[in-house]
Formats: C-alpha cells, structure tokens, sequence
C-alpha cells in the first residue's frame, strides 16, 4: 500500500514537471531574473542531485527544466538588451 502511494506521488511529481516544461515559456521575466543569482541556482542543483538519489527519472526532467529555464532567460535578458 505503501510502495503504491509513493508511486502516485512520483507520478505526480513527474507530470508537474512535464507542465512546467510546457509552460516554461509564459514564465514571466521576472521569475527568470531570480535565476541569476548563484545561491538560487546552487539550491536547485542541491535539490536535482538529491532527488536523483530517491528517482533517477524525475532528477532527469528536473535538470532539464532547469537548463531549458536558463536557458530561456538568456534569450529574452539579450532580446531586451538589443
């Protein structure tokens, strides 16, 4: 029952994920900029090894979510600098 209910929740994990990488670009530019700073990014890679360590396949989407989002804010902090 146990085993059971901790896959629901890696489930739901790994389909919020999926949306956040969907809506990734609606993020508003904002959000984006708070990326900039090293002590945020240092705690999401924190977080990304940490829950490698309980679902490999979620840490997976995780690191890929944050390389599309620093991405993202790269294109648009040039597209307004231009």
């Amino acid at each position: 029952m146990v085993k059971k209910a901790m896959n629901l929740d890696i489930n739901l994990v790994r389909v919020l994920l999926a949306l956040l990488l969907f809506g990734l670009y609606y993020l508003p530019l904002s959000i984006l900029k708070k990326l900039n700073e090293v002590w945020v990014r240092v705690i999401l890679m924190v977080i990304i090894v940490l829950v490698c360590l309980l679902d490999p396949i979620s840490s997976l989407l995780m690191a890929i979510a944050f390389v599309l989002v620093l991405q993202k804010l790269q294109i648009r902090v040039s597209a307004i600098s231009k």
